[in-house]
């Protein structure tokens, strides 16, 4: 989705409704990747440097 491939989407769409994804779920994914698309965009746009690696 990220990506913007409609081929991937709606197949990995079809694939995840085969394995009982509801409405609720999509929607619910939707949501989260216009989420994460948007973060990434404004941090890019901020220029945010990456976290230190904090696993010691």
């Amino acid at each position: 989705m990220v990506a913007g491939c409609a081929y991937c989407t709606a197949g990995h769409t079809v694939f995840a409704r085969a394995k009982g994804m509801t409405d609720a779920m999509y929607r619910e994914l939707l949501a989260i990747v216009g989420m994460a698309a948007e973060t990434n965009r404004f941090a890019q746009a901020l220029r945010v440097p990456f976290e230190p690696d904090l696993r010691g």
